[in-house]
């Protein structure tokens, strides 16, 4: 397959023919972390046959991810020093980039979780701070010499952290990255955008995190990027994970398939060019024997109690294949977020359709 671009109305990601590319991708963010290649296999194998097609993941984690070795006795630094990243962690990620282009999959990377660029003190996990401008532009050119002529790539900068104050060090990592010819994006903090970067020139397509709360509406995050100009796609990079406690509060009931299809259906309503799923023991690849994650906390972590390889098969895994089916119609790159009689909906100016969202919550709803 070819890298990924932008349609030319700049509303949504393209193949290389310039056909609209719907995102429909799992958060699997401790996956090379955890997995063996067997464990990636049988990982992608499953997410295929479901209709996923991008794999979020992410190259020096949070969740102990300096100090607890991979799968095969590796940790990816010696020290806290990214100019000394282990080339058999790198081989594993070239093996899984690889795997998943042979399943007609990208994997969306990202080459740090955003606490080692802030470096402030985590409650749980170790997470010192591993970059400056030089070090980053370092990592960049490193990652971009070891893994850019994959052609299955979208980098993703950020890791659940706002991008400012430290624009400078993520620009740094992005330039050489950019030179790949891959797309980027930014993942941001919870409720929260990337837009702060929308007049940087490595920034191709905007992401959004809606986050965990059932109640929290992802328009009010889409629209305003939607409505920037000059125009760049956006998508909802991480809405309601399902099975998850509500407000990532283990006292809370856990997230169902309905409430994560509302968080879809208003962010495809307000102009996501497609979204992303996760769900509570998939994104840190939960088995009881990684109990306790942390030793300030009480196991099971978030109350996780299903381990991951019967986790894939949650009822919402195998609704988003109907989802996107539903959404991702004839003109799909023309949409335009509108309203019905007070309701979100999306207009199709090609065919003359509209989606509201009662009709796209009654026809999907498990």
């Amino acid at each position: 397959m070819a890298p990924l671009t932008l349609s030319a109305e700049c509303r949504t990601l393209a193949h290389a023919d310039g056909s609209p590319f719907f995102w429909l991708a799992d958060t699997a963010w401790e996956l090379l972390h955890c997995g063996t290649r067997e464990d990636f296999r049988h990982y992608l194998d499953t997410r295929k046959a479901q209709g996923f097609n991008v794999v979020q993941t992410v190259q020096l984690g949070e969740i102990n991810g300096l100090d607890e070795p991979n799968a095969y006795g590796h940790v990816p630094l010696a020290g806290d020093d990214v100019r000394t990243i282990r080339s058999e962690v790198l081989d594993l990620t070239r093996d899984l980039i690889t795997m998943a282009a042979e399943r007609n999959m990208v994997v969306a990377l990202l080459p740090t979780w955003g606490c080692h660029v802030t470096g402030e003190t985590h409650p749980l996990f170790r997470t010192p701070k591993l970059f400056d401008v030089e070090s980053a532009a370092w990592y960049g050119a490193h990652l971009a010499a070891t893994l850019g002529d994959l052609p299955n790539l979208v980098w993703v900068l950020g890791g659940d952290r706002p991008a400012l104050p430290h624009a400078d060090i993520w620009r740094a990592m992005a330039e050489p990255l950019h030179h790949t010819g891959h797309l980027l994006t930014y993942h941001p903090g919870g409720q929260q955008t990337s837009g702060d970067l929308h007049a940087e020139g490595w920034l191709d397509f905007h992401m959004v995190q809606s986050g965990h709360l059932e109640t929290f509406n992802p328009a009010v995050l889409i629209r305003p990027e939607w409505d920037r100009s000059p125009a760049k796609p956006v998508l909802n990079g991480e809405p309601l994970y399902e099975h998850i406690p509500l407000g990532l509060d283990s006292r809370n009931p856990r997230s169902d398939a309905n409430q994560c299809l509302d968080q879809w259906v208003r962010s495809l309503l307000a102009g996501s060019c497609g979204f992303t799923y996760g769900a509570n023991e998939i994104w840190m690849m939960w088995t009881p024997d990684r109990e306790p994650i942390s030793p300030v906390v009480t196991p099971p972590f978030l109350g996780a109690d299903t381990p991951w390889r019967e986790a894939l098969h949650l009822p919402g895994a195998n609704l988003v294949a109907k989802v996107r089916e539903y959404f991702f119609r004839d003109g799909f790159a023309d949409r335009i977020p509108t309203e019905v009689n007070g309701e979100p909906a999306l207009h199709f100016p090609r065919s003359g359709e509209v989606i509201t969202y009662s009709a796209a919550m009654a026809a999907l709803s498990v």
